[in-house]
């Protein structure tokens, strides 16, 4: 017997399979096929790019065959294959691009493989087998979040966060007099009525970020954020810009905001990034004096449409 001729009825089979039915069987497929040479590549990226997702998918770009793309910081990215590199296709075994189920769960296997816990989202949006110049992913990253308000037993793991006295100064300003702070201490920053703090827990309640909100000034048309951090082991992944945009829609329809203002160290660019791709501008500098050196600052606003 012809071997293509068993192909031809392979391709009928998954013809007859639901999507769902399809997808759960070529993702065994796919795991064996990048495990065979491709998720290597991907690690040595991902060691490369020290786990951050952005530069990840920007280094992606050098890759022979591979075009890399962030297309929002954190969030959405493209990964295109230039060539089909199945090797039943190469050799014409295979046909239909129903095929192509199975390059799309080889990507969710590594990017569950790299970053472990997280949820993604892989939309193949065409295919060469389908007709296409090339094959094109488009990666979303799923995360579930919501902001509760602050209690003193998120204290200690906020804080566990903060690993050396620059870290903190970048975090704290010169708000506490001395590092590393105690829970008690994080707690009294926020005993005036003007000051809201809130924490932020993913799907399964593990908490992964915390962000203060207060008014400024008596007429409660502004919102100030501070103490702004998240878990030091999600940083890079989106986790940031999700607690900004749930902040900025609790500012305005739980607060009445108008205008929301925060500060950032010019020593802190990684935080600036993340600032600006929700909104914030820079409206001006300042300067404090930490630890006996002077740091300059961006102010940085968003106006808020009601």
């Amino acid at each position: 017997m012809e071997i293509s001729n068993w192909f031809k009825g392979f391709e009928k089979g998954i013809a007859r399979l639901s999507p769902e039915e399809r997808s759960a069987f070529f993702s065994e497929c796919g795991k064996n096929c990048v495990n065979g040479g491709t998720l290597s590549v991907y690690k040595k990226l991902y060691e490369d790019a020290k786990g951050d997702m952005d530069v990840f998918f920007q280094m992606a770009d050098d890759l022979p065959g591979v075009k890399g793309e962030v297309v929002e910081e954190g969030h959405v990215y493209r990964l295109v294959f230039l060539k089909c590199t199945c090797e039943l296709c190469k050799k014409g075994y295979v046909t239909t691009p129903l095929l192509c189920e199975c390059s799309r769960q080889s990507v969710i296997y590594s990017l569950h493989s790299l970053w472990k816990g997280m949820k993604f989202t892989v939309t193949l949006c065409h295919s060469i087998l389908g007709g296409g110049t090339d094959c094109e992913m488009r990666i979303e990253v799923d995360i579930s979040m919501t902001l509760r308000p602050f209690t003193i037993d998120d204290a200690p793991i906020i804080l566990s966060w903060i690993k050396d006295r620059t870290a903190f100064r970048k975090w704290s300003a010169d708000r506490y007099p001395a590092f590393p702070p105690k829970p008690e201490e994080m707690v009294a920053q926020y005993a005036a009525d003007n000051i809201f703090p809130f924490t932020a827990i993913d799907d399964e309640g593990k908490i992964v970020g915390h962000i203060m909100l207060r008014n400024p000034d008596s007429s409660k048309t502004v919102i100030r954020f501070g103490f702004v951090i998240v878990d030091d082991n999600l940083r890079g992944k989106g986790y940031g810009k999700q607690m900004l945009q749930l902040a900025i829609q609790k500012a305005m329809n739980e607060y009445g905001a108008k205008k929301i203002s925060l500060g950032v160290f010019d020593n802190n660019p990684s935080a600036f990034h993340c600032y600006e791709s929700v909104g914030f501008m820079v409206i001006g500098t300042d300067s404090y004096f930490i630890d006996g050196e002077e740091w300059t600052e961006k102010e940085m606003e968003i106006n808020c449409i009601q």
